[in-house]
């Protein structure tokens, strides 16, 4: 499998090294996904880290994933891998070039791997921006008008869908194509898809190659034409899970296993969901109890309000979803549900001393960082050994050097008692916020080694200084 990690870790320069003209190796990718700029990078560590696929390279909104030479314990442990063993049988190849054993188990391992992308709740929240484009083919412009004829020649009756990358290069194929070939825009009335992408050579020297810093490419440019285009002819069936997968997008669902017509109160409910994904929440042994600090209008407290019997929301906003609101009188005993604490943090302290120890605290309010300190710094005494800190850091300030950050949140955290903390931005954090995961620990446990003293005036005057 190629390895990502030193593009991964590589320095803007390094990086920009890569863009020099690659050298012409036979590399051909599996899928072809769509991945605007803006979540390429996040991407690119799920996809390696999680599917433990290679990819070949980006260029221009597109990501290029080559599949493992053997399958993967994690293709062969999933339940569904025999679901898909006659994926093949939707697949047209020419008569010339019928299907080995080998094309057949790749055609199962795409279909398997598109099935596991539509059923991850991590990139769902991104999922309207993803098209997939499976690569069976590999062929030119002049040819493929030639590859389609010969794909469909044993099924005179088939009607084409076009999917094409970039788009507009759908109208050029339906200008190409032959009159015999029947043609729909329609869903319903298609009976296969013609999938293609084209990749120019232009895009393959403004390509960043992942791939062994740059010494393979995604695919040989034919001599004979200025385009590269990866091809394939399906049957619709084959995109069956593509396609629930994009009604689910549309219903706002989000692979979170909600009847149709539920609905997340605010784009923060995702936030959450994806953190407690990748951070699992530790077991407790009595019905958990939830602090959503920041929480108008509500979309951690709803996520929350499933895992836990009881949420304390503090916010002076209010709350869209549904919830109670808070009295000074409210008892500790058989509390259910959101309860809504119309007050600042500052003002919440009884409040948190009455109902804690709480299992898990979250905070996504949009304030500077010594503020979102102060909050961590407040709740932590009523947050239970072992209980979960949730908390989303706003950058401000584009200019600012991540890394110092990253590491003053990491050291004035362990100062405070936490371990275990996890800094990662998440597909549902925008571009200058990311999110920060924590456990608190024991003062015996051997995973505490705290700073004697909180580091952010010291690595800000750094980071200053360096500027």
């Amino acid at each position: 499998m190629a390895d990502s990690k030193p593009y991964l870790t590589s320095t803007l320069e390094e990086r920009r090294s890569l863009r020099s003209p690659p050298e012409s190796l036979d590399v051909q990718p599996d899928l072809i996904m769509t991945c605007s700029e803006d979540f390429q990078r996040r991407m690119v560590r799920w996809l390696v880290e999680t599917y433990e696929v290679a990819i070949l390279g980006a260029s221009q909104g597109l990501l290029y994933l080559q599949l493992s030479p053997t399958m993967t314990e994690a293709e062969l442990s999933h339940p569904l891998l025999a679901n898909y063993q006659n994926a093949w049988q939707h697949v047209l190849y020419p008569p010339s070039n019928p299907p080995t054993d080998a094309d057949k188990v790749k055609v199962q391992r795409v279909a398997l791997l598109i099935r596991r992308l539509c059923d991850d709740s991590a990139i769902a929240v991104i999922g309207s921006v993803i098209r997939l484009y499976p690569v069976l083919q590999q062929t030119t412009a002049g040819q493929y008008a030639e590859f389609v004829q010969a794909a469909i020649k044993a099924q005179p009756e088939t009607k084409l869908r076009l999917s094409a990358h970039p788009r507009g290069l759908e109208r050029h194929l339906a200008d190409t194509l032959p009159e015999s070939i029947a043609l729909t825009p329609s869903l319903a009335a298609c009976t296969h898809f013609a999938t293609v992408v084209q990749l120019t050579a232009e895009q393959l020297r403004q390509s960043t190659s992942i791939r062994n810093r740059g010494k393979a490419t995604m695919a040989v440019l034919p001599e004979e034409s200025a385009h590269c285009w990866f091809a394939s002819v399906v049957g619709k069936e084959f995109f069956d899970d593509y396609f629930a997968w994009k009604d689910r997008l549309n219903n706002k669902i989000y692979n979170t296993h909600k009847p149709v017509g539920w609905l997340p109160t605010s784009r923060a409910y995702h936030k959450m969901s994806e953190a407690c994904l990748r951070r699992p929440l530790l077991p407790c042994s009595r019905p958990r109890r939830g602090l959503d600090v920041g929480a108008a209008p509500g979309g951690w407290s709803q996520y929350m309000a499933d895992h836990c019997q009881f949420v304390l929301a503090v916010d002076p906003g209010a709350l869209t979803v549904n919830h109670t609101k808070y009295a000074t009188d409210t008892q500790t005993q058989d509390l259910k549900g959101i309860y809504h604490l119309q007050h600042r943090f500052e003002h919440c302290e009884t409040a948190m001393a009455k109902h804690g120890p709480f299992d898990i605290c979250a905070c996504d309010m949009n304030v500077e960082r010594k503020v979102a300190y102060e909050f961590v710094k407040l709740v932590t005494p009523h947050l239970a050994i072992d209980g979960r800190l949730v908390l989303t850091i706003k950058m401000p300030v584009r200019s600012e050097y991540l890394t110092p950050v990253i590491r003053e949140v990491q050291d004035n955290l362990r100062s405070w008692g936490y371990g275990n903390i996890t800094v990662t931005h998440l597909f549902a954090n925008k571009k200058l916020e990311f999110t920060v995961i924590a456990d608190r620990l024991s003062e015996s446990s051997l995973l505490q080694h705290a700073p004697t003293y909180p580091l952010h005036d010291d690595v800000k005057q750094s980071a200053d200084e360096s500027t």
